[in-house]
């Protein structure tokens, strides 16, 4: 007697699960004393079905915070043509311009389409990233105004200004200002006071596109 055939197993459903019977067939018996056996296929069959690993990328526009939305996210490849929803929201390490790991927080798979389980796939094993873009958003610095009187010299610093259209928890903690009103000898006018050169202490310039207002340095005459 001799064993032939292919050994096929077939589970009741596809869906993950430890144990799982597993219906064998496809085997059988050929030879001269073949006919004086019946052949019984293998019973008491068990196996796993582990979840499918699931990776997600996406991409947004700056906005000043590491928040990432489900919506931003494409999942896939996922099994033939079955389809999963993602709900929630996620974080990247940083708010600036970049691609980041994300840190899943809510974020979670839920049913689709085409007999698409959520509990059938797994983020675990997975590379999920999120790329956040230059939004170039627009930032104004304008020089505060300031006087002095004729005869004197004026220090401009780096703080006396003014900023708006920051996102988020974004701070700009100085800037460059010059004057040609701002030594001894300039005489009574009215000087521009020219900002230039942000420092960002939170946040990045390259998320900025910054406009500069200037101030005006009024000198006064000496008594």
């Amino acid at each position: 007697v001799t064993l032939g055939g292919v050994g096929v197993g077939v589970f009741a459903d596809k869906n993950v699960g430890t144990g799982k019977a597993v219906t064998v067939g496809g085997y059988s018996i050929s030879g001269v004393d073949a006919d004086n056996y019946t052949l019984v296929q293998p019973v008491g069959v068990t196996a796993n079905i582990n979840a499918y690993t699931v990776s997600m990328t996406g991409t947004r526009a700056y906005d000043g915070t590491t928040d990432v939305a489900a919506g931003i996210f494409t999942l896939g490849p996922l099994v033939g043509t079955e389809t999963l929803t993602l709900g929630g929201t996620g974080s990247v390490s940083s708010a600036n311009t970049g691609t980041y790991p994300v840190t899943l927080g809510t974020l979670a798979l839920g049913d689709g389409t085409n007999g698409g389980l959520a509990s059938n796939y797994t983020f675990t094993g997975g590379t999920q990233t999120a790329t956040i873009g230059a939004a170039l958003l627009n930032a104004t610095v304008t020089a505060n105004n300031a006087s002095k009187t004729y005869g004197t010299t004026y220090t401009l610093g780096t703080t006396a200004f003014m900023v708006t259209g920051l996102q988020g928890t974004d701070a700009i903690s100085g800037v460059t200002l010059t004057s040609a009103g701002a030594v001894s000898t300039a005489n009574v006018a009215a000087y521009p006071i020219v900002p230039s050169n942000a420092v960002f202490s939170v946040g990045s310039p390259s998320n900025y596109t910054i406009s500069y207002v200037n101030g005006t340095l009024t000198v006064n005459p000496a008594p």
